[in-house]
């Protein structure tokens, strides 16, 4: 399945289209970016960001990567991304199922070990930020004692 353009949030995680009605597109506590649909920005727009970030993983050699997605039945190319971090790494749904129960796969820049969370990604972005899930993807020191959102404007 690949993120829809002309049709907005139609078929995409409904949890998501909230998370960015409330919060806007922007960024969590300096480190995660959380993209949305019709934004006019290219670098935040989950059509443009996934196509960009897919073709580079369908180029890569990426046997455990690939093995993990194929026990979901979909391949890199198939991802869609929906955040990413200030170092360079990427936050994809696997499309599997019904879109508001979409696992996340965070998958770190240049090593492209990853960590898949079978949860959707408000509650990805919630875990992280209250520390209920850490990941050694992240830097140590994310979350901040005080994280906090900065909202992109367009």
């Amino acid at each position: 399945m690949r993120p829809p353009r002309a049709e907005g949030w139609a078929g995409l995680p409904k949890s998501h289209a909230e998370m960015v009605r409330v919060y806007g597109v922007g960024c969590f506590d300096g480190l995660l970016t959380v993209y949305g649909v019709g934004v006019g920005n290219m670098y935040l727009e989950i059509s443009d960001c996934t196509a960009r970030s897919t073709g580079i993983l369908a180029g890569k050699r990426i046997p455990a990567l690939r093995a993990r997605l194929s026990e979901f039945g979909v391949g890199p190319e198939e991802l869609i991304q929906w955040g990413g971090t200030a170092n360079a790494d990427w936050l994809f749904w696997i499309p599997a199922g019904e879109p508001d129960s979409w696992p996340t796969i965070i998958v770190e820049a240049g090593q492209l070990s990853f960590e898949v969370l079978h949860r959707p990604s408000p509650g990805v972005v919630l875990d992280l930020l209250t520390g209920s899930f850490s990941t050694p993807i992240f830097p140590c020191d994310f979350p901040s004692g005080h994280p906090a959102f900065g909202p992109f404007t367009q």
